[in-house]
């Protein structure tokens, strides 16, 4: 399980809102807290809060992703995560961050998971 910890708020454009809500429920475990109507949400988890609105304009900067940091325990388990739900990842080696694991959302949203020691 991808246990994320350090964030404040992210709010993303998606191209289609219940195939994004599926995703940020299954690969990190995100709760769904409100849907304000078909084209816009909010997941929890733990203190983070997460905004998803629909959006037909969804152009995500290749160079740009938001990175979370987990417990260095789990950081071996989120590659066979990932395998698992058939999600393609790159990791990448740092020099000031470390391993980290780079994917994509449906949209082309990136997203980087790493740990603290």
């Amino acid at each position: 399980m991808i246990i994320v910890e350090e964030i404040n708020h992210i709010s993303l454009a998606v191209s289609n809102l219940e195939k994004s809500l599926e995703f940020f429920r299954d690969v990190f475990y995100f709760d769904t807290v409100e849907k304000k109507d078909k084209t816009e949400a909010y997941l929890m988890i733990g203190d983070i809060k997460l905004r998803l609105k629909e959006s037909a304009d969804v152009n995500p900067n290749p160079d740009t992703y938001v990175s979370f940091n987990i417990d260095m325990q789990d950081f071996d388990d989120v590659a066979d995560e990932l395998e698992d739900k058939k999600i393609d990842f790159q990791e990448v080696e740092d020099k000031e961050e470390g391993s980290k694991i780079i994917f994509s959302d449906p949209d082309g949203n990136k997203f980087a998971i790493s740990y603290k020691e």
